[in-house]
């Protein structure tokens, strides 16, 4: 291959990335739009909801298993960002790192590792959408 001729690796981590900053800028407009506090300024409520997700507790925090747009969009940035990053840590580990069987356990073993923490995500994401349907059910129900 040619030196002057990007990999695949490059075209994807170039395309992830630009999906990243769309799916961020989908956060800030689903926090601007699904915002509760009509009377607040943009920058206002995005701070508000910065502060709001960080010291809120579990119970208050479930309007977010409401909204299917927001609860994909997430798990999809998420496997994004996990994607992209894996590709970067790969690179930087062939650079780098000489001998090939070092290079393909630690690639390996972060591989690993990150899906593992992906899956957690997408677990817990699961379970806050279930018990927040379980919850709605169990008031309709009284």
């Amino acid at each position: 291959m040619s030196s002057h001729t990007p990999s695949k690796e490059w075209f994807y981590q170039r395309l992830s990335a630009i999906f990243i900053a769309i799916s961020v800028i989908s956060f800030v407009f689903a926090i601007i739009i699904f915002n509760k506090k009509t009377d607040l300024s943009v920058l206002d409520k995005l701070s508000w909801y910065m502060v709001y997700l960080l010291v809120t507790p579990y119970d208050e925090i479930l309007w977010i298993a409401n909204n299917p747009f927001v609860l994909y969009l997430a798990v999809l940035t998420l496997f994004t960002a996990v994607y992209h990053g894996l590709i970067g840590i790969k690179i930087i580990i062939q650079d780098y790192i000489s001998q090939e069987k070092k290079q393909k356990i630690l690639i390996t073993t972060i591989y690993c590792l990150s899906w593992i923490v992906f899956s957690c995500f997408v677990a817990s994401i699961a379970k806050l959408h279930y018990h927040n349907i379980n919850a709605t059910y169990n008031q309709i129900n009284k």
